[in-house]
């Protein structure tokens, strides 16, 4: 999906945050030193940040005992980064792969290790000077036996039959020793390495305790309670690892229950975000303003609606600093404009011939014009456009409206990618709004993400639909 939030204006916000909390004087390197295997492909991939999930750099067949350095700008420090590797299995030839996290701050790392056995510490090695990422192979490794244990019992207790026996006020005993323990320990090990980024992840390791005395539905409420107290927000360093976003996903993820309709779910997770960002808006304002942006990013691109207005009285505190508070209140004000029975936004545009098109003539000659404001290299565009294209013209319904494409494609790789993919789309008249996510159009419709469909009364030009999917479209002409 295609952000609205213009990427000089992130790439600023999220740099000066950065700099205002690392110390960073230069950029900094990863060496590998490649061993266990004759060749690898090995890439480096930023876990946050504009950048995550894609390889700032591939170095390509690099052989057993060779090494390959990767730089990263101080920009994108601190953070984590994993090191993926692509090579062969020894025996059966067959392509197969491992990845090892790293921490960068501001020191520059040398990892020594062997891919068929990236997991084991033996087989992977750092510098006696790189206490980030051996303080934090060490806590791991601890970590990992505390929360064994835990969940041993945690186990047993959730499933043993007789709450009254002695058996389970003994195991109950023991569950909240291992729990205060694993969290004390957690916390001396804050202590101890507090001035290192990785202790920053420390504290999103502790295990919210179950009381065991309740129902499950108190139960659970408690935990998720429990959850969010351990977490210090006011550390800004927090925000910069892959770890909190895997824990905001965890404690979203608790609130889903099967028996839940969709209703449920979109007033569950509204919930979760009051109370997670109430919190939040207790620490420091860069945390307050990221958790916004997640819950942003999460209602939108679920169509929560009420989730996205909830966002209102955040966005208008100036100690918010949500980097997507621009493309919010943008969003807020299209729900306040574009709705059923509205009037659909007028504009002239040229068609891919140079002819020029009025929305609110297009498609006369058919009950029902269909706007779709979308871009060729959008992955969620491309899956309604494979669906509805098939349906659109192999079906009656092409008899019912016409479809007015407005591609948002504008920069030099995406404009081929757009004439290539609209001449498959010939049946659809197509044109390309100048300017993509900052052109009038876009502006008109409220455009955060692509792909937006408005289904509009071609006499009227009033917005009977606003659907999200294929299968929306073709539902309202089912009814």
């Amino acid at each position: 999906m295609k952000s609205t939030i213009s990427i000089i204006l992130t790439t600023a916000t999220i740099a000066f945050s950065t700099a205002c909390q690392s110390q960073n004087k230069s950029d900094r390197t990863v060496t590998v030193h490649l061993r266990g295997v004759p060749a690898a492909n090995i890439a480096l991939v930023p876990l946050t940040g504009t950048q995550a999930h894609k390889p700032l750099k591939v170095a390509e067949q690099i052989k057993h005992g060779q090494s390959t350095v990767f730089t990263i700008e101080k920009s994108l420090l601190p953070a984590d980064f994993q090191v993926r590797f692509e090579y062969r299995d020894m025996q059966s030839g067959q392509p197969t792969g491992a990845e090892k996290r790293v921490f960068v701050r501001d020191q520059n790392v040398e990892l020594y290790i062997n891919p068929m056995f990236a997991t084991n510490p033996d087989s992977v090695r750092f510098l006696p000077s790189d206490k980030e990422n051996i303080v934090y192979q060490q806590f791991m490794e601890q970590n990992q036996k505390y929360r064994e244990n835990i969940s041993m019992l945690q186990m047993v207790l959730t499933k043993y039959d007789d709450p009254r026996s002695e058996f389970y006020r003994e195991g109950i005993k023991e569950y909240k020793s291992k729990i205060k323990q694993h969290a004390e320990w957690i916390q001396q090990q804050i202590s101890t390495h507090r001035k290192l980024f990785v202790s920053s992840t420390f504290a999103l390791q502790v295990i919210p305790e179950l009381d065991f005395t309740l129902d499950e539905k108190s139960r659970k409420a408690k935990m998720l309670e429990n959850y969010i107290q351990a977490v210090d927000f006011t550390d800004t360093l927090m925000s910069l690892t892959s770890d909190y976003r895997k824990w905001l996903d965890n404690y979203v993820n608790q609130h889903f229950e099967r028996s839940y309709t969709a209703q449920q779910v979109d007033s569950a997770l509204t919930q979760a975000g009051i109370k997670l960002i109430e919190k939040a808006k207790t620490g420091h304002p860069t945390i307050y303003g990221k958790m916004v942006d997640y819950f942003f990013e999460g209602y939108e691109s679920m169509g929560m609606q009420g989730g996205i207005k909830m966002l209102a009285p955040y966005v208008a505190d100036p100690k918010c600093m949500a980097s997507k508070k621009s493309m919010i209140l943008r969003r807020l004000d299209g729900l306040g404009n574009l709705f059923v029975g509205a009037k659909a936004p007028d504009f002239i545009i040229k068609d891919s011939k140079g002819n020029p098109v009025q929305f609110h003539t297009f498609g006369e000659s058919k009950p029902y014009k269909l706007l779709m404001i979308w871009s060729a290299d959008c992955e969620h565009c491309q899956e309604v456009t494979k669906q509805l294209y098939p349906y659109y013209t192999n079906s009656p319904i092409k008899n019912q409206f016409d479809v007015l494409a407005v591609s948002l494609d504008d920069t030099e790789t995406e404009i081929p990618m757009w004439e290539k993919a609209s001449a498959s789309l010939s049946a659809w008249t197509h044109v390309r709004a100048k300017g993509g996510l900052l052109s009038p159009e876009a502006k008109a419709y409220f455009v955060v993400a692509t792909p937006v469909m408005v289904l509009v009364d071609a006499k009227t030009n009033t917005i009977v639909a606003m659907p999200e999917t294929a299968r929306d479209v073709a539902g309202f002409f089912r009814e």
